[in-house]
């Protein structure tokens, strides 16, 4: 269960190249999950002085705090409306806090 996990993660990245992205909403959730990702980043960077961390490390916070904000965010939409969900629009907020982790150590940084 674990391991097919993993892989929908990693194999859910099809959908940016195929009509679904649109379809049903998954670029609204990679750029609202940016949108959210960059003024969290900067606060951690300035805060929790982050600057000292590997960048893989940083990429890990970002898309793991943004999948955590999808996460909650998806199982109270199913708890509350009872819409049924396969967690693609989650794997796409957390690659959203990957990039703006990667925009966050671009600005900070350089």
């Amino acid at each position: 269960m674990i391991q097919q996990a993993i892989l929908n993660y990693f194999t859910n990245v099809k959908y940016f190249f195929r009509p679904e992205y649109k379809e049903q909403s998954y670029d609204l959730h990679f750029y609202y999950s940016i949108l959210v990702g960059i003024p969290c980043g900067f606060f951690a960077f300035h805060f929790m002085q982050l600057n000292a961390t590997p960048l893989l490390f940083k990429m890990f916070l970002g898309g793991f705090f943004l999948f955590g904000v999808n996460f909650v965010r998806e199982w109270y939409r199913v708890y509350k409306f009872g819409i049924k969900e396969d967690f693609v629009d989650v794997h796409f907020g957390s690659y959203g806090g990957i990039v703006a982790a990667l925009i966050v150590e671009l600005i900070y940084n350089y």
